[in-house]
């Protein structure tokens, strides 16, 4: 683990809008759990994250790297990134690459393969700073969720 970052382990799950997540709590721990229905977590890791919760800065850029494995075959699509606080949910940019490029390796997503999802974002400046958590979704081929976490955080501007 690199300094300046911080490893998430599983904590409880959370439902919203019929979408099951994990919710996870950040700990300076090497090894995760997290995961979906068709993946699971074996380390988060946010960078830079040196406190809990993670301290993000509006206009800085961070980094999420996901290592899972996956329990079946899955096509890879795309990744949504969204901040929740309370009942509202304000999508962020969108990564400018598809899931696969975002992968080591790329796809095809097997069952039983372990890979690490990559993407790296700023934090936009008209974020709720009121306890916000940050959700991470991984969609196959047909738009549907295979994987999902979601993390509290703490905004502060530039």
């Amino acid at each position: 683990m690199g300094a300046g970052a911080l490893h998430i382990i599983r904590n409880r799950r959370h439902e919203l809008q019929g979408l099951c997540c994990v919710e996870v709590k950040v700990y300076p721990l090497f090894s995760a759990f997290a995961g979906s229905a068709n993946a699971f977590a074996l380390s988060v890791e946010i960078t830079p994250c040196n406190s809990d919760p993670c301290v993000l800065v509006t206009g800085e850029p961070v980094t999420v790297d996901i290592m899972f494995t996956a329990t079946e075959d899955i096509r890879g699509g795309s990744a949504s990134m969204q901040v929740v606080n309370g009942n509202v949910i304000r999508w962020l940019p969108p990564p400018n690459k598809t899931l696969c490029e975002c992968l080591n390796p790329s796809c095809p997503i097997e069952e039983g393969g372990t890979h690490v999802y990559r993407h790296t974002l700023e934090i936009i400046d008209n974020i709720p700073s009121h306890e916000p958590e940050i959700r991470l979704e991984l969609l196959n081929e047909q738009k549907s969720v295979f994987f999902c976490i979601q993390f509290p955080v703490q905004i502060n501007a530039f």
